[in-house]
């Protein structure tokens, strides 16, 4: 087998034909009969789709005995990671075009599961519309020699606001009206439903998946200090005791009710602006459903919702941020019909194509072969394996593998030279 891999990229949308027509690509649909769709062994629930990868296609080479020379290789996986790495499949389609795409089966979960993908996609209000199927971005195989993962630094994040500063579009003021109230209604939901104590303790924090950490955060800082402490504050007497008290100091135990003082204001803040910021976010979210979704707003308008947010943000009732909802509408628009990307601006337009080119690939690296990420041993650990296929965390494609890791499959070379496809068998790692 050749020492070097063939590197997956994601293709520049120059050419609409191309871009259609494509015979490999990340996402959208597999050409797969539907009683193929895998499932989950354990649970029957039907697994996520990858990527779609036509060996016809591949570059000449030296390649592992036993991989077919026509066909393509569909890949699946269960993305509901939650601390674990789920199941995973590899069909093996010997006629690629003998089926038309195929939708993901009734009971598919959504992307990253119940629990997360309101993380990963909070632009959908609830998860009967969130996406089973990631967006389908057509990608050319190449045969590449050593990247010197050193040389020079290219931007590793898309920066929309670095490539056109004109006001978004009306989709990214829905998106960002929808994410907002969903934070609000979370933070208020779990602060009125707390008994008293713990109210107190989860002070100005206020989204769910932070509740856990900050009341131990906070439990932890209030053991620390020293000797004990009563005080009043809004009407309440707090009383801190510590028994570790020759871990900290008087300086620290200041700290610690400054800390407390400005949280408790935070909380005050958050209440009393509550009404006001609601009525603001149902009369922008009305003007969105009002106005053609890939319309941009106006200026003006524009500046008096980057002046909202900041003081949202001062008064810490919430971190949304408009440039991340735009962001993501980009990222989206890339791979929607060609009515819509065409209403990027051309800077936007280039920018994207920027994410398709080597540089970019030096550090979002999907390959087939070759010797793949090791960031945590698993390439280590399978030594003698032959890796499949690698596909790296990569915010154009909304894929985010842990924290920036990797998906990687193996086979066998026994299995691979019986074309065991299903023998194969997935690892992910994080940093």
């Amino acid at each position: 087998m050749d020492e070097y891999p063939i590197v997956l990229r994601r293709r520049e949308r120059r050419n609409e034909n191309d871009w259609l027509k494509a015979k490999n690509w990340f996402g959208g649909l597999p050409r797969i009969s539907p009683d193929q769709w895998p499932r989950d062994p354990a649970t029957d629930i039907p697994l996520h789709f990858l990527a779609w990868i036509d060996l016809s296609d591949l570059p000449a080479g030296q390649w592992p005995t036993g991989l077919p020379e026509n066909g393509a290789l569909a890949f699946f996986c269960d993305t509901d990671f939650d601390g674990r790495v789920g199941a995973s499949r590899v069909i093996f389609e010997p006629e690629p075009t003998r089926f038309p795409p195929c939708e993901p089966p009734e009971g598919t979960p959504p992307l990253y599961g119940e629990e997360a993908s309101h993380y990963h996609f909070p632009e959908f209000e609830n998860l009967d519309v969130a996406p089973r199927h990631f967006n389908r971005w057509p990608i050319e195989l190449i045969r590449e020699g050593p990247v010197n993962r050193e040389a020079g630094e290219v931007g590793r994040y898309f920066h929309v606001s670095k490539l056109d500063n004109a006001p978004p579009a009306w989709e990214a003021v829905r998106r960002l009206c929808r994410q907002f109230g969903q934070q609000l209604e979370r933070w208020s939901g779990y602060h009125d439903a707390l008994p008293r104590r713990d109210r107190q303790k989860l002070m100005s924090y206020r989204t769910p998946y932070m509740f856990d950490f900050a009341r131990a955060k906070l439990g932890r800082l209030l053991q620390r200090l020293r000797g004990k402490v009563d005080f009043s504050m809004g009407g309440q007497t707090y009383r801190i005791y510590n028994t570790h008290r020759w871990e900290t100091s008087l300086e620290e135990r200041d700290r610690a009710l400054m800390d407390l003082r400005y949280h408790e204001r935070g909380r005050a803040e958050f209440f009393l602006a509550r009404p006001e910021v609601e009525d603001v976010l149902s009369r922008l979210a009305a003007a969105a459903a009002e106005n053609e979704r890939w319309q941009r707003i106006p200026a003006t308008l524009h500046d008096k919702i980057l002046s909202f947010l900041r003081e949202a943000k001062i008064a810490r009732i919430c971190d949304t941020d408009l440039r991340d909802s735009w962001r993501r509408c980009v990222i989206d628009m890339a791979t929607m019909p060609r009515e819509v990307f065409d209403r990027l601006s051309p800077e936007l337009k280039d920018g994207i194509a920027r994410t398709c080119a080597p540089d970019w690939a030096k550090f979002y690296r999907h390959q087939i072969f070759g010797t793949g990420l090791n960031i945590q041993g698993a390439v280590d650990e399978n030594r003698g394996q032959v890796m499949l296929l690698q596909l790296s965390s990569d915010q154009m494609l909304r894929w985010e593998w842990g924290d920036a890791g990797v998906l990687q499959f193996w086979i066998s070379l026994d299995d691979l030279g019986e074309q065991r496809f299903d023998r194969c068998y997935m690892t992910m790692e994080g940093h």
